[in-house]
């Protein structure tokens, strides 16, 4: 048939006038011709919608696909002008349709503020209804993820609050949100009492106060009172904190009490670039055997850190900044019993490097590492390295350039930048916690303060790219500086300032970290 035959078959089909017949042909025709069922769905679309037009103020929701117009042109200038009416009667009816039900935009109820370099996204997630207006606002369903840096948020109500990247954080109502990950400080005013925030492990209420949330993604929630008190609950449990006073959620049931700190929370934006959470390795204190961390991550304060040495070493020499710790290849290292960050959590790790001019021709050594010991597991372990023995693709080198290097457990992804010998270099290496179109980890790598293009190679099947760093399993590492997890091979180079972060990290932060400020001046 015609394409205009099977058109007036069609909409006398459907209004119940095509003889028996010729019913029977369309079928064989709509059974052999793909452009002839293309015809009857959308006069079949353009019946349903006159059905829904006529039940409309009852209950409709939704009208399904709509017919593209692109389609309707190219019919109309085959039909007859019967059908041309109906046509256009029925994209009438549409929308009317579209008109009677698209929601009005839910007003704001809070507008937010990014600070310096701040890396963040704005998703709406409300069913029903539709996002508020564009700009720095957010409304009812909206979900705000910070990624870097430090964002403010101003409520219509009468609190005020200041999350501290990662963090995400969702306006389930005007007077509640929900805080999936991350570090929240809240100043709540009089009027407002009643606030609330949702974490993945309690709830917290309000009574007019000033107040602070941490819900790290693998560690028990907290809740710390700067003024006032707030209730925290949970499945039935209820306990009240005061001003000054701190709690922890145990794991099963109950509170911990815990010191109250007002360190890691940020009651203002930051008035120029800052760091995001970190811990920090600055070795200034080696010679006289002593290594601290700080940093600014909860956990900095209870890390163990200790040298070990089947040679010399590892010895204080001079540094990029104040004293670094000089390796020698004969094992010695800096263990820790820090596990790392786990599974697929984005992470940055970034530190000075000067390999040593007498280290072998060929170089393939492990500088920072944590997770699966033996790395035969896909994406197992987390290894920064340091080596001119690899591979790209179907090609091998041994002895050339030494390059910077991500072992990933059965895969690496390498950087496309030489470190030259004898010389400082600065490396920093960005997972995103993500994958790319082709399922790859999203590594970015910074040498120098400036970004670098990589490959990435495995050597192993894997059903899946996405990481799974191992810090739980027998076979985990914690965190060791220096030398790798499986051999007794240390790195024989000298590392400085070595930071790790549990966000990604932007090319401003990268330069920072690169070239940061001199202290004494103004």
């Amino acid at each position: 048939m015609e394409p205009e035959e099977i058109d007036w078959r069609v909409q006398d089909l459907l209004d119940g006038i095509l003889p028996e017949a010729e019913q029977l042909g369309l079928c064989d025709e709509l059974r052999a011709n793909p452009e002839a069922r293309a015809i009857y769905r959308d006069h079949l679309h353009i019946q349903l919608a006159l059905q829904l037009r006529a039940r409309a103020a009852k209950h409709v929701v939704g009208i399904g696909d709509v017919v593209p117009i692109e389609r309707i042109i190219r019919r109309q200038k085959r039909r007859s002008l019967r059908l041309a009416i109906t046509a256009a009667a029925a994209l009438l009816v549409l929308a009317g349709i579209a008109f009677l039900f698209i929601p009005a935009a839910d007003p704001p109820v809070a507008k937010f503020k990014p600070g310096p370099a701040a890396l963040y996204s704005l998703v709406y997630i409300g069913d029903g209804e539709a996002p508020p207006s564009r700009g720095q606002v957010l409304g009812l369903g909206s979900r705000l993820v910070v990624e870097q840096g430090a964002v403010e948020v101003e409520f219509d109500t009468g609190v005020r609050g200041v999350l501290r990247a990662p963090a995400e954080l969702t306006v389930e109502a005007e007077g509640r949100v929900e805080l999936a990950y991350g570090i929240a400080w809240f100043k709540v005013s009089q009027e407002a009492a009643g606030f609330q925030v949702v974490t993945p492990e309690c709830l917290v209420t309000d009574f007019g106060t000033a107040f602070g949330v941490r819900a790290p993604r693998h560690h028990a929630d907290e809740v710390h009172v700067f003024e006032g008190s707030v209730e925290i609950s949970r499945e039935g449990e209820r306990t009240t904190v005061h001003a000054n006073q701190a709690r922890r959620v145990l794991p099963g049931e109950g509170f911990e009490a815990i010191p109250f700190t007002d360190t890691e929370y940020l009651t203002e934006l930051p008035k120029a670039l800052t760091l995001p959470t970190h811990l920090h390795w600055s070795f200034d204190g080696l010679a006289h055997g002593e290594i601290t961390v700080d940093g600014g991550h909860p956990q900095a304060g209870a890390i163990h850190v200790h040298a070990l040495a089947d040679g010399e070493g590892p010895v204080a020499v001079a540094g990029k900044f104040g004293e670094a710790a000089a390796f020698d290849g004969s094992g010695d290292r800096i263990m820790t019993d820090w596990v790392g960050i786990g599974g697929d959590e984005s992470r940055s790790v970034a530190f000075w490097i000067k390999i040593d001019e007498s280290a072998p021709e060929e170089y393939d050594r492990t500088l920072v590492s944590w997770g699966a010991r033996s790395g035969r597991e896909a994406n197992s372990t987390w290894s920064v390295r340091a080596t001119n023995s690899y591979s790209t693709g179907s090609q091998g080198f041994a002895g050339g350039p030494i390059r910077p290097q991500v072992f990933l457990g059965g895969g690496w992804i390498l950087a496309r930048a030489e470190l030259e010998r004898g010389r400082w270099h600065h490396i920093a290496v960005s997972y995103q916690g993500k994958q790319g179109e082709e399922g790859k980890p999203l590594v970015d790598f910074y040498i120098d303060g400036g970004l670098r293009r990589s490959h990435y190679s495995t050597n192993i099947a894997v059903a899946s790219h996405r990481l799974d760093t191992d810090v739980t399993g027998g076979e985990s590492v914690p965190l060791l500086i220096g030398q790798s997890r499986s051999t007794q091979e240390s790195c024989i180079a000298v590392l400085d300032e070595l930071y790790i972060f549990d966000s990604p990290l932007s090319g401003d932060l990268v330069r920072l970290l690169n070239n940061p400020p001199d202290p004494n001046k103004e």
